[in-house]
This record gives C-alpha cells, sequence and structure tokens, in this order.
C-alpha cells in the first residue's frame, strides 16, 4: 500500500517484500530507479475478490455531476472504488470494487437511479466473474508501443478485456477480464516483458 511505502521512499529506504510461503527466498527488494536498468515494466500484479459495475444511459451524457454523485453515493456506504473507466460518449461509467461491497454499491446506486426517475441512469449491471491485473513499471511513461505489446499479448491467448485504465503517468495500465483467465495472462505477460516466472 502507498502508505506504508511513501516514507521509506522519502528518506532513501530500500524496502524489502517476502514471500510468506517462501521465507528463505531472497525476495524483491525495492529501491529508488535504477537509470541502467533496460526493463521497461517492472512488476505484473492481479486482484480477485472484486466485483464491476456498469451505468449507463443515454441520457448521462453532456448531464453535469452524473460521475459526482455516482461517486458520493459510493463513498457514503463506504464503498472503495479500485478502477474508473468512462468512455468519451459518457453514456456510461464502469467502476471495479471490493466484492465484498457488492450489495451496498447496488443499493445505492439504485437509490441514485430512483433520485434521476431512470432518466439519466437506465441500467445498472454487475459482473463479479472478474479479476484486476496491473502493468506497472515507472519506466513504461513516455514509451511509445508498450500498452501496444500488453493488449497484443493478451490477444494471442484469446483472452478479451472487458474494462481498461490508465492513469496520465503512465506507470501502470490495468485492466479487468474473466476470473478464471487472470493466471494465464499474468504468466504470458511476465514471459512478454521477461519477467520472473511464477511461482
Amino acid at each position: 500500500h502507498p502508505n506504508t511505502i511513501e516514507p521509506a521512499v522519502s528518506k532513501g529506504i530500500p524496502v524489502r517484500v517476502k514471500n510468506t510461503f517462501n521465507p528463505s527466498g531472497a525476495g524483491t527488494t525495492i529501491v529508488d530507479i535504477v537509470t541502467n536498468d533496460q526493463n521497461l515494466v517492472k512488476a505484473v500484479t492481479a486482484v480477485s475478490n472484486v466485483a464491476l459495475i456498469t451505468l449507463s444511459g443515454a441520457g448521462m451524457a453532456g448531464t453535469i455531476g452524473v460521475a459526482a454523485q455516482v461517486f458520493s453515493k459510493l463513498a457514503n456506504v463506504g464503498v472503495n472504488i479500485i478502477m474508473i473507466s468512462q468512455g468519451s460518449s459518457e453514456a456510461n461509467i464502469s467502476v471495479l470494487i471490493e466484492e465484498e461491497h457488492l450489495s451496498s454499491a447496488l443499493n445505492a446506486l439504485h437509490c441514485l437511479k430512483g433520485e434521476f426517475n431512470g432518466n439519466i441512469i437506465k441500467e445498472i449491471y454487475c459482473n463479479e466473474d472478474v479479476s484486476a491485473i496491473a502493468v506497472v513499471g515507472s519506466r513504461m511513461a513516455g514509451k511509445p508501443g508498450i500498452v501496444g505489446r500488453i493488449f497484443s499479448c493478451i490477444g494471442r491467448i484469446d483472452v478479451n478485456v472487458i474494462m481498461i485504465s490508465q492513469g496520465s503517468t503512465e506507470h501502470n495500465v490495468s485492466f479487468v477480464l474473466r476470473r478464471d483467465f487472470v493466471r494465464r495472462a499474468v504468466q504470458s505477460l511476465h514471459d512478454e516483458f521477461s519477467l520472473s516466472e511464477l511461482q
């Protein structure tokens, strides 16, 4: 979690991550960026126990404050949003949340739909059969072709991407796929970017 790493980063203290199932292993040491390191991608991680909610409706397009109200409703019932994606048409918003909060989230969002009298948000879908993968690396920023390699790799193993999210820092490309494909996708990305083998 960023809050656990930030104090060490600010003081230049290396952090070692160990494997509880292999305590004698060397683990991974996190240090400041090494400029001569040629690896653009540093890590591929997967998160399960998540659920995807999509709100859609033509009336959402151009209606000011819809996203703000969605996020406020979720915050008010203690739901943390892991990922967000919205198309430029503004006709849908997708959010990835922890699966344990799905019931609270759906209740809150159906209340919001009712407040709009069904004129703005027409449908609310949820998918619990998903996982999220994040491809991370500080040197990914500004490097053309990284995103292409990621999704070409996923396409070659015949896996469909359901949702995509990337921050403007370009240090993290995250996407959602069916849960039963996650291990195959992570291994394929490890192979593509010459990362250490999955254990």
